[in-house]
């Protein structure tokens, strides 16, 4: 429904763990695209339909995989998850152990010579060939992108169809473009190249060119939204790559999925921010929950163990210390050169530690946030910020 010019959802909730709310109406989150929430919606109809082969579903109706409902819906109940993680961690379709070897070494021979990859980073390339479900989470730069692109090359010798997502375009964007510095072919599928201007071609004729390249490539790159839309129906991505999957909320991380993936991988970091979500009753019945987040915690209950890249090479060690104490258990190890100290930055306990704190002054009239159209800002932080900045150039 439409309200003062803004898209806004109502869903009916059916919870399968909260027995005081059987069912309740809430406003899911300001998604501004009405397609997008329909698809949603479709992606959970499919997830929570008893399961139906692919002959007894229309071409372009959408489906979860049988192992994919153990893995995904199941692991809700109880009584459902001892299978849920032996589903999870059972042998992916097409992949033999006795082949491992070969593909590590194919695999190796398609790296470019400037990417060294770590042991965390081939650890998690091994479980994407030897296990459904593999979850890859890690800090910034310890290389999350790069253990993308391996799995996806690695996928490449077992012949099926890949879909690779990503919650944002500019991750989108930059798989695709990691693919193509690895000599890696795959398609980079956007609705919109159906709508652009100047071109001779009809939105017709642009379609069919889209449909072409679709079953043309054996990787195809695209959004999480994007990857329900009607042009991708009718395909079948055996093998999911998504990333940035710990940012997008689970109805939105199914649509990737419901297009026959038996074999998963999720990369992003439940440690750092969760999915944004508006509506104070959404987050309090779990939407705020990536699925990433869902499968892998509490540490009790996870489906499988995701595995840690513990190398870092783009903070100063004095930076990353605090994350990787508080929230990585010190697992994370430091592989950044030594870096000249700033100059012209006074920080408090010198070169030891480049952190520095600015305080904006109490919650006063004058510093709180204000909302500025849909937006919040807070003049008093921007104005240190652009001090602190003056300070360190003059």
């Amino acid at each position: 429904m439409q309200e003062d010019g803004k898209q806004k959802l109502t869903l009916r909730c059916h919870t399968l763990s909260l027995d005081d709310v059987d069912e309740e109406w809430f406003d899911v989150y300001g998604l501004e695209s009405e397609v997008t929430t329909l698809r949603c919606i479709s992606a959970l109809w499919s997830a929570s339909q008893p399961h139906a082969s692919l002959e007894e579903r229309p071409a372009t109706q959408l489906m979860l995989n049988r192992e994919m409902t153990k893995i995904l819906v199941e692991s809700f109940l109880p009584e459902g998850l001892t299978k849920a993680r032996e589903v999870a961690r059972s042998l992916p379709p097409g992949c033999d152990p006795g082949s491992m070897d070969q593909r590590l070494q194919m695999l190796q021979k398609s790296i470019p010579s400037h990417v060294n990859l770590s042991e965390s980073q081939m650890r998690s390339v091994q479980s994407a060939l030897q296990q459904r479900l593999t979850l890859i989470h890690g800090p910034p730069g310890t290389g999350k992108t790069t253990a993308a692109v391996s799995v996806l090359s690695a996928w490449r010798s077992l012949g099926d169809r890949i879909l690779c997502a990503a919650d944002s375009n500019v991750a989108a964007d930059n798989l695709h473009q990691n693919l193509q510095k690895w000599g890696v072919k795959s398609y980079r599928f956007s609705p919109t190249e159906m709508h652009q201007t100047g071109e001779r071609a009809t939105a017709y004729q642009r379609m069919l060119a889209i449909q072409d390249a679709i079953g043309s490539f054996q990787i195809v790159v695209t959004t999480c939204a994007s990857a329900g839309h009607e042009l991708l129906r009718g395909y079948n991505f055996p093998r999911v790559l998504i990333d940035e999957s710990t940012q997008s909320i689970e109805p939105s991380t199914l649509l990737p999925i419901i297009n026959g993936c038996s074999h998963l991988v999720l990369i992003g970091d439940h440690r750092q921010l969760p999915p944004t979500v508006i509506s104070d009753d959404a987050r309090r019945l779990g939407l705020d929950r990536s699925l990433f987040a869902r499968l892998a915690e509490p540490k009790a209950n996870a489906v499988v163990e995701p595995l840690l890249l513990n190398e870092q090479r783009r903070m100063h060690p004095s930076i990353a210390e605090f994350p990787n104490r508080h929230f990585y258990n010190g697992l994370v190890q430091d592989q950044v050169s030594s870096r000249p100290p700033i100059p012209g930055v006074q920080f408090p306990q010198q070169d030891a530690t480049r952190v520095l704190l600015v305080d904006c002054a109490a919650e006063t009239a004058e510093t709180a946030e204000e909302q500025y159209g849909t937006s919040w800002r807070n003049v008093a932080e921007v104005q240190a910020g652009f001090w602190t900045f003056f300070f360190w150039v003059r």
